[in-house]
């Protein structure tokens, strides 16, 4: 009896293992579109970048950078689907960029719309946008 519970704890376990890998998903985008107050306004930039979602138990997202750097962003709120105003979807949630900064990221569920990264710098009362796509 004791070895059936044994046996069908590690089952279970493995089942649970295999259903948060399976929720992990990679994007890959070649350009990021950036609008930053005072700065760039829809300016375009070659770049790969790739974002690997549900990256661990936190659901938290890697992104490799262009010039290879990795960073983890930090999820901090619940992740939540809404719909923009041409009924594109989405999911929202908040997270820390490297820095400690907070951070409001949008995945669309369309992926030619790509990730959006919203951040408020220190000195800007706006958010300035990184827009993650493929042309």
């Amino acid at each position: 009896m004791k070895n059936s519970i044994i046996i069908l704890l590690f089952f279970s376990f493995g089942i649970l293992y295999q259903a948060q890998a399976q929720d992990r998903f990679r994007r890959d985008y070649s350009y990021v579109v950036i609008n930053s107050p005072d700065k760039y306004e829809n300016e375009l930039f070659d770049g790969e970048n790739v974002f690997v979602f549900n990256y661990n138990d936190n659901a938290d997202v890697l992104h490799i950078r262009a010039n290879g750097i990795k960073v983890v962003y930090i999820r901090t709120s619940p992740i939540e689907m809404d719909k923009d105003k041409d009924g594109d979807e989405y999911a929202i949630f908040k997270a820390l960029n490297e820095h400690g900064e907070e951070i409001i990221m949008k995945i669309f569920t369309n992926d030619d719309y790509g990730v959006h990264i919203l951040l408020k710098f220190k000195d800007d009362s706006e958010y300035s946008s990184f827009s993650y796509i493929n042309k």
